[in-house]
């Protein structure tokens, strides 16, 4: 049976590219493997076909899809938050953000929410793992 395989579309390259480094050897993609405009729609396409996979953050995963499990040296890791915040679950990728220069006023104070207990629970709530 052939697989049904999505990735993301160029709007969304910096993971394509850690996919494609990190899982694949540095592979090509298929030349017929789909490529869909956001995470969300990637969800909803391999929901819709029990042949497809395709790769997604952690807060995208819902009942509807299920997060596999790797193998390496004969170990099954398993996909959960502490095998990825540990980096023993190998297809998971920290997020960081970034500024041209020194931050202050309003940048400042809004990537001070995002560290406070509060902004990291809105991190957690919506599905993604807390930082670190």
């Amino acid at each position: 049976m052939k697989k049904s395989s999505f990735s993301l579309g160029k709007a969304v390259r910096v993971l394509m590219f850690f996919f494609k480094e990190f899982v694949m050897d540095d592979e090509e993609y298929r030349p017929d493997s789909g490529r869909m405009p956001s995470t969300q729609s990637i969800v909803d396409r391999v929901a819709q076909d029990k042949t497809a996979i395709g790769y997604i953050g952690m807060g995208y995963a819902n009942e509807s899809v299920k997060v596999l499990d790797v193998e390496i040296d004969g170990v099954i890791v398993e996909a959960t938050e502490e095998n990825a915040l540990s980096g023993v679950y190998p297809i998971s990728r920290p997020l960081y953000m970034v500024t041209a220069g020194e931050i202050s006023g309003d940048a400042q104070r809004f990537l001070d929410f995002i560290l406070s207990e509060a902004g990291q629970d809105i991190v957690e709530k919506v599905g993604f793992l807390r930082g670190q």
